[in-house]
């Protein structure tokens, strides 16, 4: 079987070295060990987990978000008789 070569292969492999580079450095740069205090909790880890936490935390709020809107125009308005205020009577 032979491998087949695609022009864009040799950009996307430089474009994945280059971002693993900066994150490499970004990693490097924010080492130092912070303390996180929420309600009765309180730990230490590094910054750059914390903010991998931070961003991951945000993506999954704005693919839920989209989900979610994305689910509201499939379904359609809504329409008063989804929803018996009346019922039990």
């Amino acid at each position: 079987m032979r491998l087949r070569y695609y022009p864009d292969m040799q950009l996307r492999l430089i474009l994945w070295l280059a971002l693993l580079a900066v994150f490499a450095l970004f990693v490097a740069q924010n080492a130092q060990v912070v303390e996180v205090r929420f309600l009765i909790w309180r730990f230490a880890m590094s910054q750059a987990v914390l903010l991998f936490f931070v961003l991951a935390a945000g993506f999954g709020a704005g693919w839920i978000m989209h989900a979610w809107i994305a689910w509201r125009r499939v379904r359609g308005p809504a329409r008063s008789d989804d929803i018996d205020l009346h019922a039990g009577g």
